[in-house]
């Protein structure tokens, strides 16, 4: 909570700090939070209506503790609905609103494929062809030698013909985001069982080249920092600004003159 100097001789001179404006310390003054200012208004106005058993532990002291506590947490939650209003303070959902009414949205996440065509995921066998090895099944799972722990793709079904030794093959991440990303020849196991010398493992598996294309959602940060990169030109960030410095000046109940603050206060 920002303070609030109860002059006691002399007035200090005023200094806007955050949303409110703030009365700097003079000789003869101490600073007063304001959840404290609250509590003493609070007991001002219980002694106008003619209560005087304010002492601590009495009823009419507990009432008086309980609204000056509301009124607080009511400033509070102001203050913050404030915040979520301007772009660099905004988070989650309220960035994203922002972001949406310039036309900037946030950018998801992105599950990491493998397409056929790639040549990336093989299937093949060390020696001779696949013989008696004659398809790969859909939803056959692809490991690295960290098993579930690491990246693990989800193979689509693919002919394998028994005269090759080697068939490139489709897959889709089983993990959402960067999970799913993962360096060149790591892959190695495979859950496919479905032909005559699995027992020997003779079928296997490998990736050609690394796999990037999975990516979790554009954090606050990044999101910001690319609408603010968004702006047509500096007159269109000077508006904002001007805008942002408006609505801060009239939540610290100061007056701003549209000859410092333009036409949009």
């Amino acid at each position: 909570m920002n303070s609030i100097a109860s002059s006691r001789t002399q007035s200090g001179a005023r200094a806007r700090v955050g949303y409110r404006t703030e009365r700097r310390a003079g000789p003869g003054q101490i600073y007063v939070s304001w959840h404290l200012r609250n509590k003493w208004s609070s007991l001002a106005a219980l002694s106008a209506t003619g209560i005087r058993q304010l002492a601590p532990g009495g009823k009419a002291r507990a009432f008086g503790d309980i609204v000056a506590n509301e009124l607080a947490e009511l400033e509070n939650r102001q203050f913050a609905n404030i915040a979520q209003s301007l772009l660099p303070f905004a988070t989650d959902t309220s960035l994203d609103l922002l972001g949406e009414i310039y036309g900037v949205t946030r950018l998801p996440q992105t599950n990491a494929t493998v397409d056929i065509g790639d040549q990336n995921f093989q299937w093949y066998v060390r020696n001779g062809t696949f013989g008696s090895i004659n398809s790969g099944q859909a939803g056959v799972r692809v490991y690295t030698a960290a098993g579930t722990s690491g990246p693990v793709y989800i193979a689509n079904a693919v002919t394998l013909p028994a005269a090759q030794s080697s068939m490139s093959f489709g897959a889709t991440a089983l993990y959402s985001g960067s999970a799913g990303n993962a360096a060149a020849g790591v892959f190695s196991l495979s859950n496919f069982t479905n032909y005559t010398e699995s027992t020997y493992g003779s079928l296997l598996v490998t990736n050609n080249y690394g796999i990037v294309g999975g990516s979790d959602a554009e954090t606050d940060d990044n999101y910001r920092y690319r609408r603010v990169a968004s702006f047509k030109d500096v007159t269109e960030l000077l508006i904002v600004v001007q805008g942002l410095a408006c609505t801060v000046g009239a939540a610290g109940g100061a007056s701003i003159s549209a000859g410092r603050c333009g036409p949009r206060c």
